[in-house]
């Protein structure tokens, strides 16, 4: 499991600021063991989330997570998407920046990749056939919702968003 960036509101004489942040990790879920008859909801079937979220909390109380640090990302964010793109890397998409950066898993490296065409946070990806990286919609600075699609062809040396046309009604 990946995890990066973050936010951290900070108060100084009443006055708000937000501390975004660059940190990267990974997480070693192999470690875990997952019992799923200790954890049923009330129709009996087995809840992933309270399985992941117990499990965490026991191992990080014990301080037995295996918590790798990884190169912090080039632009600290806050309110980014993340995605696999098999088998070896995870791109790491936009949020409070229009940049888009690359993690080599297997060389553990960091770069910027490519530039969204427009701030997104919280956008949705999707990765078609290894070629295509997709991102639907989101927000403009966590308020504006933001219609837009743009897709990157990932087989190119420079990447380059580019829209995608389509209707959508309200």
């Amino acid at each position: 499991m990946y995890i990066s960036g973050g936010e951290n509101e900070q108060s100084e004489d009443f006055e708000k600021s937000v501390v975004e942040y660059n940190d990267f990790f990974c997480i070693d879920l192999n470690q875990l063991n997952f019992n799923h008859n200790n954890y049923s909801n009330a129709d009996g079937i087995s809840d992933n989330d309270n399985i992941l979220t117990n499990n965490l909390t026991n191992f990080n109380e014990k301080n037995e997570l295996n918590i790798k640090e990884l190169p912090n990302l080039l632009e600290p964010r806050t309110w980014h998407s993340m995605i696999f793109a098999p088998d070896k890397y995870i791109f790491i998409v936009g949020g409070s920046t229009k940049t888009v950066e690359l993690y080599d898993i297997e060389k553990n490296t960091l770069i910027k990749d490519s530039e969204l065409n427009e701030m997104r946070s919280e956008s949705t990806l999707c990765l078609v056939n290894n070629t295509y990286l997709y991102a639907f919609c989101g927000f403009i600075l966590h308020q504006t919702f933001n219609c837009s699609v743009e897709k990157c062809n990932l087989r190119k040396s420079v990447r380059i968003w580019e829209y995608v046309n389509f209707n959508m009604n309200d």
